[in-house]
């Protein structure tokens, strides 16, 4: 071996060189995993993705992760790995070996992780829900409703949910319900707690599938909200109560009080049965009440002769919620009586007018004690505890009395009446002003007497002369000696008399009435006796 220069001497050299020349550059690429340079793997799960190197070890291998983070590794062996700690793709960028720099085969130079998701769960869209932002609030519901909640999951069956239930009762108790649910399928319902009424929170924490275990760093933060309403309900004021009720509708009948509970306005169903009959229960319907203490006011069509009991059937609020009663024995109820009103009757119906001092007679039917309610000039007045079957008043003065009702003992059924009675009084008649006179006449001549009276005329009278008393005397007058009666359309009549004598009215009467003074009732044509000073 020899070396020439440039002026063209050649010079023969001594020693020799060997150079060795390899068949193939380094390479690296990446290996298959299944037959596959993809590969699915679970959160957080490490992945070592194989690395193919030809050439002379030790290999120097830059790469690029799922970050887009370059890296050099030192690889000592052919088949090799990347330790992957994320999903995503991984890229070769360039190999070195020992003594050359090497290729990446392009066709082997990427490597895709994939993550198999965690598990999902989402809540059916319903117009039984509103959602706010990670709450969903569900449709109010009543106590004892049935409602669930209807829930999808996404993920490898079977999945396993955990979930809090939080509860604050009406009454404001609070509590908390761990709940476990294992599901086999990709659907399952959460049944809601509707036992008591309140405030329910469902908070929807862990969830698990064939691949992931429950894990509480991974959160579903999902709540559901629902309000249990508590149902109304409705009892009687006065359970057991006997409540009366007449034939014949009036404003004395009674009311029959409820106790409402809940939210107003109630609708109340009643239900009105015979007892010991055949008929068929009358249901009745009391709507909008929005009161929480009620009287019911039975409808006078819906009665029926005899006893008959009322049951409260159904109760419903303004919130939807209903509590339907039991039909048992033992249910709470009241008995109604329905009776025939009493009655008064005139016991002298031809007879209008009547004079002070007479008696008024009214016949009673029903159960005593009775009590009859009457009229006298504008006063309304009242008679009770009678207890025989005739009502009597002595016309003691002048008026109208007139009979307007009656009450007795069986119920508080008030019969209607208006039978008016007048009550007139006495006539009356004065003889000379009403002074005791003494009058001297000439034979022949002629005195004038004056009668006035009182009363409702026609008028008539009946009046004596008698001898004129004897000096010590002590008779008002001696021995009749004349007797006459006389009539008058008028309240005044004078008369002239000529015959010596005390002149007297024995006995009067007007349209109405009559009274005599005593000894002269054969001259009276009506009426009772009453004598006045100066007056007849």
């Amino acid at each position: 071996m020899s070396v020439v220069d440039k002026l063209g001497c050649k010079e023969t050299l001594q020693q020799e060189a060997k150079i060795f020349v390899r068949h193939q550059k380094p390479k690296v690429s990446f290996g298959n995993i299944e037959g596959k340079r993809t590969v699915r793997t679970l959160e957080g799960k490490r992945v070592q993705i194989p690395v193919r190197l030809t050439g002379e070890g030790s290999w120097t291998v830059q790469f690029k992760d799922a970050e887009g983070k370059f890296h050099l590794q030192k690889m000592d062996r052919a088949n090799d790995f990347i330790d992957a700690r994320y999903a995503g793709q991984y890229e070769l960028i360039s190999v070195r070996d020992v003594v050359c720099p090497g290729s990446v085969e392009e066709s082997a130079s990427i490597f895709t992780i994939t993550q198999v998701s965690r598990p999902k769960l989402s809540v059916a869209e319903s117009p039984l829900m509103e959602k706010h932002e990670n709450t969903l609030v569900r449709k109010d519901v009543c106590e004892n409703d049935e409602d669930a909640l209807d829930i999808m999951f996404e993920g490898r069956p079977p999945f396993s949910l955990k979930y809090e239930e939080h509860i604050t009762l009406e009454q404001g108790q609070k509590s908390l319900m761990n709940k476990d649910m294992n599901v086999p399928q990709s659907t399952a319902q959460i049944k809601m707690d509707t036992a008591k009424a309140g405030q329910y929170e469902y908070r929807l924490s862990q969830l698990g599938d064939e691949n992931y275990d429950p894990d509480q760093k991974h959160p579903q933060h999902l709540t559901i909200k629902q309000r249990v309403n508590p149902r109304p309900s409705a009892s009687f004021a006065t359970p057991g109560k006997v409540y009366s009720f007449c034939h014949h509708e009036g404003s004395s009948e009674e009311v029959i009080p409820i106790k409402l509970q809940g939210h107003p306005p109630f609708t109340v169903d009643v239900e009105l049965r015979g007892i010991g009959k055949a008929s068929r229960p009358i249901p009745i319907t009391f709507s909008n009440i929005l009161v929480e203490t009620y009287d019911l006011r039975i409808p006078h069509s819906h009665l029926q002769s005899g006893n008959s009991a009322l049951f409260i059937r159904r109760i419903r609020d303004s919130r939807g919620c209903e509590r339907v009663l039991d039909t048992t024995p033992s249910t709470p109820r009241v008995q109604i009586s329905v009776h025939a009103a009493p009655t008064i009757s005139d016991v002298e119906p031809q007879k209008r007018d009547y004079c002070v001092g007479e008696r008024i007679s009214f016949a009673l039917s029903g159960q005593n004690p009775f009590a009859v309610y009457y009229n006298f000039e504008g006063r309304e007045l009242k008679a009770d505890k009678i207890r025989e079957a005739v009502f009597r008043r002595i016309a003691e003065r002048p008026g109208n009395f007139t009979i307007t009702g009656i009450s007795d003992a069986a119920s508080t059924c008030r019969g209607s009446a208006n039978v008016t009675k007048i009550i007139h009084a006495m006539p009356s008649v004065k003889v000379s002003k009403g002074r005791e006179s003494r009058v001297d006449i000439h034979a022949g001549g002629e005195a004038e007497i004056t009668f006035e009276f009182g009363g409702v005329p026609p008028f008539e009278f009946t009046y004596q002369r008698s001898e004129n008393a004897k000096k010590g005397d002590r008779r008002d007058h001696g021995a009749i000696l004349e007797t006459k009666t006389l009539t008058s359309l008028t309240d005044k009549l004078s008369i002239r008399a000529s015959e010596e004598g005390t002149y007297e009215v024995v006995a009067i009467s007007d349209r109405y009435c009559s009274f005599a003074r005593s000894g002269h009732e054969g001259q009276v044509k009506r009426g009772n006796l009453l004598k006045e000073h100066g007056e007849l």
